[in-house]
């Protein structure tokens, strides 16, 4: 075989191999230790070589047009996907995050920003208060809330309102796909449309990517700002209008209001670099330095307010709150969770990120920061900007917690697929391939990441649907003026990981739950029951939980009053 096609039999081995190291993978929700750092060599020390000596045999138009017509279907089918994935997982969570997001987004949609909390049992102790309440979740003063700023949940009470909060995110992808295929032709001008729309391509399968829109975490949204903060960007250095960096500091700002830190951490990155490009233009450069200090003043001050608003006080967060302190607890200047990281959290999330994202999508980007020399200054930015994401949570003692990809610097990556493939424009230019040669390749590279995430995908689902099912079990239970606990469940059986339920990160309550004939809570043991439901002014209770070994939802004890003669609860 020519070596011009080297690429398809190393493309095929390595499908191969990745299916066999599913079928010996020993972990059901997610890799095994090995798996994810064989795959990445396999991939970049197999596949890579070969498809560098096919690129250097040349032979063809130096153009990337023939991606043009990339765009607009893979981006709405993958959208489409993350809808309809949406929709299932809607039903349960990955994250106690979404909960807590959803419960708040309830709450405003409600047309008010706390709830009326659950009473404490007699002691009032802090341990008590813990015992009633889910994690990220906050009572205070009879209010009940959850410690993150209110402008994601905002967004999702639009779609609490018309009963299909799954589709905001979805919505947002597609919102990021046109603003980068916009960035791509900003910066390379009317012949970028071909990168434009490979650049939405390749974000648009990764599952990196249309996974986060199937959730109903805010990366998303911060994502959507920070690209449309790029794209003003590019365009203030350029110097096309005065209002572009304003409008930049706009986007900043509600990134920060999104994701505070995420946003401090790109709102630092485009500064220092518009500080820099902009240095000979003293004008500009005056008003940028206005426009950046107003931006950072309304960002501060409705922080303040929002912490006023849950807190009582401009400077206590409910971050802190919620964690019984009044600092930050959520950042630590420590060399141990830096070294911590760098060995265990962070390392998982890069090569989770390596491997759900499409095919050498990083190894395009540093060739686009190695051989274009015009759009250097840009493609430096958007790439410190996930250097800074990736560093700064270093600081961050607690775990992400993805399965498919670093979600603390997930909002760098949609300008990391601009950069590749711009950094394809330049291997084309520079090896002269022919179209049929690149469309055969990005054939294989399809190929190759559909594998991938035909094998990897599944997992996620999995971790879900124990919520899912204790969800719909537990709404449908008929008994009335009751409290539901939910137990927490085992995550091991033997020594395999699998599908487990965690009742503690699972609200399923509405603002109005007072009035509902049953109440929610995570189970605070047996000894503690009675007095958590004579404190709510129940009747009764009932404790369900979830078998990771049969995989289904039960009944694993009741009160007294819900029990037959033989003992056996009866709801």
């Amino acid at each position: 075989m020519s070596t011009a096609f080297l690429y398809i039999p190393a493309g095929l081995a390595y499908c191969v191999a990745v299916f066999l190291l599913a079928r010996v993978n020993t972990n059901e929700i997610g890799a095994g230790p090995m798996q994810y750092p064989v795959m990445i060599v396999l991939l970049h020390l197999g596949l890579l070589p070969a498809l560098y000596v096919s690129l250097r045999r040349g032979g063809g138009a130096a153009s990337t047009a023939c991606f043009r017509p990339f765009a607009l279907l893979p981006a709405l089918a993958c959208m489409s996907l993350s809808a309809l994935l949406g929709a299932w997982w809607d039903r349960g969570i990955l994250w106690g995050d979404e909960s807590a997001y959803r419960f708040q987004a309830r709450i405003i949609a409600g047309g008010h920003l706390t709830s009326p909390a659950p009473q404490l049992p007699p002691s009032g102790a802090r341990p008590a208060a813990r015992e009633t309440n889910f994690i990220h979740h906050i009572i205070r003063d009879s209010r009940w809330f959850t410690k993150y700023p209110l402008a994601w949940p905002a967004l999702l009470a639009i779609g609490e309102r018309i009963h299909a909060r799954y589709i905001i995110n979805p919505i947002l992808g597609l919102v990021i796909l046109w603003l980068i295929w916009k960035l791509s032709r900003e910066m390379i001008g009317a012949g970028g449309e071909g990168e434009g729309a490979l650049a939405v391509f390749m974000c648009a399968v990764s599952p990196y990517f249309f996974m986060f829109a199937a959730s109903q975490m805010s990366h998303i949204a911060c994502a959507a700002a920070i690209a449309a903060a790029a794209l003003f960007f590019v365009r203030g250095v350029r110097g096309v209008s005065s209002g572009n960096l304003l409008a930049m500091q706009v986007f900043v700002g509600m990134a920060c209001l999104l994701r505070p830190y995420t946003g401090f951490l790109a709102g630092l990155v485009f500064t220092v670099a518009a500080l820099v490009l902009l240095r000979r233009s003293h004008y500009q450069l005056r008003r940028f330095v206005a426009g950046s200090a107003a931006a950072g003043a309304c960002v501060v001050a409705w922080t303040g307010f929002q912490n006023y608003l849950f807190c009582g006080d401009v400077l206590l967060s409910p971050y802190a709150l919620y964690r019984g302190t009044s600092e930050l607890v959520e950042f630590r200047m420590s060399v141990a969770t830096v070294l911590d990281n760098i060995l265990h959290a962070s390392r998982w999330d890069v090569q989770q990120s390596l491997v759900f994202a499409f095919p050498f999508v990083f190894v395009l980007a540093v060739c686009a920061l190695l051989w274009e020399r015009e759009l250097r200054g840009l493609f430096v930015t958007f790439a410190c900007l996930w250097a800074a994401l990736v560093a700064g949570h270093l600081f961050q003692p607690e775990q992400a917690g993805s399965m498919f990809g670093g979600r603390y610097f997930f909002e760098a990556f949609p300008l990391i697929c601009v950069m590749a493939a711009h950094g394809w424009g330049c291997c084309v230019k520079r090896f002269h391939v022919s179209v049929s040669r690149q469309k055969g390749i990005f054939a294989l590279l399809l190929l190759v990441h559909a594998v991938q995430a035909s094998l990897l995908t599944p997992p996620v689902l999995l971790a879900i649907r124990p919520f899912a099912q204790v969800g719909a079990f537990a709404r449908n239970l008929e008994v009335r003026d009751a409290v539901v606990f939910l137990e927490t469940g085992p995550c091991y059986t033997g020594t395999q990981s699998t599908p487990c339920f965690t009742g503690s990160r699972f609200n399923l309550n509405g603002p109005d739950w007072q009035s509902m004939p049953k109440l929610y809570l995570p189970d605070p043991g047996p000894a503690r029951r009675d007095a958590i439901v004579q404190a709510q002014h129940r009747a009764r209770w009932i404790l369900v939980t979830y078998d990771p070994k049969t995989r289904t939802p039960g009944i694993a004890g009741c009160s007294s009053n819900l029990q037959d003669a033989s003992g056996q609860c009866r709801p």
